[in-house]
């Protein structure tokens, strides 16, 4: 390999680590499975320990054990399934104008969310004294993923990235084209 060609192939792994890191960026600031997870392992009584890999490529988390569980296998189930539609990636590309708006919207989550678990407390199971916890851990969860709406702020930094990756591969190709152009062997 001469000292030509080096800093070319050198420039041209940056660019390509450089999308990879921001489209993984991306991913891990709409991936709300870890902290879906954690509040599973919370109502289980249970904490996660590690992860581990799956046949699939993903991972799961691996739990140890922390206390009793908050419910019965239903209620985490009903709960959790609750809490999937609240918490996914596209809520997070939602718009709040001001801290005020956010406010409403999180007094109006608590409510509901009292409101479901005061319904079926007593059929999954879940104890009074432990109400008030479960209502305040995933609210305690609730409020720093919504915050990320304020101002349209998320999608604002998430788009400039996705033009940072589509400005870096624009660049690799036209790179490719003008050296087949002129020689350079090109892609």
């Amino acid at each position: 390999m001469d000292a030509e060609t080096q800093p070319r192939q050198t420039e041209a792994l940056n660019s390509s680590n450089d999308g990879y890191t921001n489209a993984g960026v991306i991913q891990l600031r709409l991936d709300t499975a870890p902290m879906l997870d954690t509040i599973e392992a919370f109502l289980r009584g249970r904490k996660i320990v590690g992860y581990r890999e799956n046949e699939d490529g993903g991972y799961a988390p691996v739990y140890g054990s922390m206390g009793m569980a908050k419910m019965n296998e239903e209620g985490i189930q009903s709960l959790m399934s609750w809490l999937n539609l609240m918490f996914s990636p596209h809520t997070v590309q939602g718009n709040y104008g001001d801290r005020q708006e956010l406010n409403e919207y999180l007094c109006y989550v608590q409510k509901g969310l009292a409101k479901y678990l005061m319904a079926n407390r007593e059929e999954w199971n879940l104890k009074r004294q432990d109400f008030a916890g479960v209502v305040r851990g995933i609210m305690n969860c609730a409020e720093p993923f919504f915050s990320r709406l304020i101002g349209n702020k998320e999608r604002e930094s998430y788009q400039a990235t996705m033009r940072t990756v589509e400005t870096n591969r624009m660049g690799e190709e036209r790179k490719g084209l003008i050296a087949g152009l002129f020689g350079g062997g090109g892609k």
